[in-house]
């Protein structure tokens, strides 16, 4: 029955390719456009990943290409926040740099079983290398000890840091959205060699913890776009649920 794995990807593929985008692509397209084009043209940030990508791997979904897609967005949140503030450019230009390498080293130790702590003492020994301000050091690796959901989460006081982790986490929690179900879910229970009568036991339990994550959003900007990003993830799974009953009783096979 594991074979009808490939066959739920594909057509939650297919869901999602007629499912509308996020609305915070369209409405933060030049905060999305201006962390795109720094993330691609930052050297600092060119060296991380690469580091990254020797480091990482995909476990579980989260690799090098869902490290990127957080980066990316948690620069673009940071770039919307400064703007909501009124920053100066010349200010916040390296706080979407910063998030930037939050992003791409959150998961950089996914398989410990603390991985967001042993995370951030590996970042911390991979950003000192590069000659990187103690004060940015220091936020991102306050940010990526505190991106895991269902945790206890309490602001350290600095406003600054406290940003950058709720860039962060609001960014890795985007990924709770259409990307759960087009490539995680996949990838998780491949990795772990999930039955499918478990999987297929379990499936309402873990849509109502994708569910739970909406409410959970740590900036202005997350708390307008994330549950957008819940409420199409949870469409597409929710529209599976069906084939999923088929593939138990045998049915996709007649």
């Amino acid at each position: 029955m594991e074979q009808a794995y490939p066959l739920l990807r594909r057509l939650a593929r297919r869901i999602a390719a007629v499912t509308p985008a996020p609305a915070f692509y369209r409405r933060c397209a030049d905060a999305v456009t201006f962390s795109r084009s720094q993330f691609a043209t930052d050297p600092i940030s060119r060296r991380v990943r690469a580091v990254a990508a020797a480091n990482l791997d995909d476990c579980r979904g989260h690799g090098l290409p869902h490290s990127v897609k957080v980066a990316l967005d948690a620069g673009a949140i940071m770039a919307e926040e400064c703007r909501r503030h009124h920053m100066p450019h010349d200010r916040f230009v390296p706080r979407v740099r910063d998030a930037h390498l939050a992003g791409l080293l959150h998961d950089i130790d996914r398989g410990h079983d603390d991985h967001a702590s042993a995370g951030a003492t590996h970042a911390r020994r991979i950003l000192t290398r590069f000659g990187i301000p103690q004060q940015s050091v220091d936020a991102i690796c306050q940010a990526i000890a505190g991106h895991e959901a269902f945790q206890p989460y309490h602001r350290c006081g600095n406003s600054d840091m406290d940003l950058m982790s709720g860039c962060l986490y609001d960014a890795d929690k985007f990924r709770w959205g259409p990307d759960n179900f087009t490539v995680t879910v996949w990838r998780m229970v491949t990795a772990g060699q999930v039955p499918l009568a478990e999987f297929a036991q379990r499936y309402s339990a873990a849509l109502a913890r994708v569910d739970s994550i909406r409410h959970t959003f740590r900036t202005a900007t997350g708390r307008q776009y994330g549950p957008e990003f819940i409420d199409l993830g949870l469409s597409i799974g929710r529209e599976l649920a069906d084939t999923i009953t088929q593939a138990m009783d045998g049915s996709l096979d007649r």
